[in-house]
C-alpha cells in the first residue's frame, strides 16, 4: 500500500534545500584547515648533523639557519652576519631560538651565531639535528 501525500490548494509541495547545508559544510572545511598545524620543513637547503639522543623544543619562534656556503638565514630569509644583532633585537628574548646548521658548516660559524645570540639576551637556544637513520 503507498502512501500518498496530499497537497493542500495554494501549498506547494516540500522542497530540500542545500545551499545552507553547502555553506555550513565548507564552513567546518575552512575551520579544520585555519585550525590544524602542518609540519613544516626548512626552505633552505640544508643537510643536518645526525644525533641519536638530542631532543628540541616543539615551539620555534625564531630560527636561525647557516648553509654549507656560511650564508645566514633568518626565519627563512637571508640576512648578513653584521645585521644579525639589529634582526635579533626585533624579537623577545624570552622565545627560543632554533639554529640549524649544515653538516659542513664550520665549528667557528655557529660558535659565532651562538654568541650573537647570547649578547641579545637569549638563554634557550637550540641546535637542530636530525634522528640517525
Amino acid at each position: 500500500m503507498k502512501a500518498h501525500r496530499r497537497v493542500r490548494r495554494g501549498n506547494k509541495p516540500s522542497r530540500l534545500l542545500i545551499t545552507p547545508m553547502i555553506d555550513i559544510v565548507f564552513q567546518l572545511v575552512l575551520f579544520l584547515l585555519v585550525s590544524s598545524a602542518f609540519p613544516t620543513k626548512p626552505a633552505i637547503g640544508i643537510s643536518l648533523a645526525e644525533s641519536s639522543t638530542a631532543k628540541g623544543s616543539e615551539v620555534f619562534e625564531l630560527v636561525v639557519s647557516v648553509d654549507a656556503s656560511g650564508k645566514i638565514f633568518m626565519n627563512g630569509e637571508k640576512i648578513e652576519f653584521d645585521q644579525l644583532v639589529p634582526a635579533l633585537g626585533l624579537f623577545d628574548s624570552r622565545y627560543p631560538v632554533t639554529v640549524e646548521a649544515d653538516e659542513k658548516t664550520t665549528n667557528g660559524t655557529i660558535v659565532k651565531i651562538f654568541d650573537k645570540l647570547s649578547e641579545c639576551g637569549f638563554s634557550e637556544v637550540n641546535l637542530r639535528t636530525r634522528e640517525n637513520d
